[in-house]
């Protein structure tokens, strides 16, 4: 058994639980996460990127040491996985922020993992509101739908820094370079189609006003020092 193989059987122990369940659809856990793999691979990345991207939930909790990881998969993999591990015993404005502010200094395959979770999510949240249009998408993560939409406008703010990075320092593969571009320009269309300028306008989004905002409730629910 291939590498992608031993991921899918990996992730499926570890979140084949009847409690790991997606929030978007309660759909089991294991399928966004192969989904993960499955957009990884469609964009030409590594058997090694799309079996971490596989993984990427593993280390989420306690169950799963990294060493248990490493002895499976090696320690580059656990490396980029380490990294999209959110703490969110301090909250969750807090958590969005570090992981934004941190996304510059990771391995570019952490960060392409981190998209094709996003654009998984997101998907998810496009084709629930095309079946269910009269049905919030969002109410079940107790999270304001401006929030939402400032937590991905915020993370594909951030992958269009890396690729501008990526394209000034000439560095990393073209081809994952390309992923990454091909990445933001899906984050870009999944945002306009569920949060359009008509939305925007009518909930009087700014994006500088709508970032303080959530860097205040940051301070105020956590206690933690946020930079405004």
């Amino acid at each position: 058994m291939g590498s992608i193989g031993k991921a899918i059987v990996f992730a499926a122990g570890v979140h084949g639980g009847a409690g790991h369940l997606t929030k978007v659809d309660g759909t089991p856990l294991t399928f966004h996460c192969v989904a993960v793999g499955r957009i990884l691979a469609q964009t030409g990345c590594d058997d090694k990127i799309v079996t971490a991207g596989i993984l990427h939930q593993v280390l989420c909790g306690d169950v799963i040491k990294p060493d248990e990881v490493t002895k499976e998969f090696g320690q580059e993999v656990v490396e980029w996985i380490t990294s999209l591990v959110e703490k969110w015993s301090v909250n969750w404005y807090v958590c969005k922020l570090e992981t934004r502010d941190k996304m510059s200094s990771w391995h570019l395959p952490s960060v392409l993992i981190k998209a094709a979770d996003g654009i998984d999510f997101l998907r998810s949240i496009s084709r629930l509101s095309r079946l269910s249009p009269n049905e919030d998408p969002w109410s079940a993560f107790g999270i304001e739908p401006r929030f939402r939409y400032w937590d991905y406008e915020g993370l594909n703010r951030s992958v269009a820094t890396r690729l501008r990075l990526e394209n000034e320092r000439r560095t990393s593969p073209p081809h994952l370079v390309e992923a990454l571009s091909q990445f933001h320009q899906e984050f870009s269309r999944l945002i306009h189609s569920l949060w359009p300028p008509v939305w925007q306008v009518r909930h009087n989004i700014d994006w500088e006003g709508l970032d303080l905002a959530a860097r205040q409730k940051a301070r105020e629910e956590s206690g933690v020092q946020v930079p405004a």
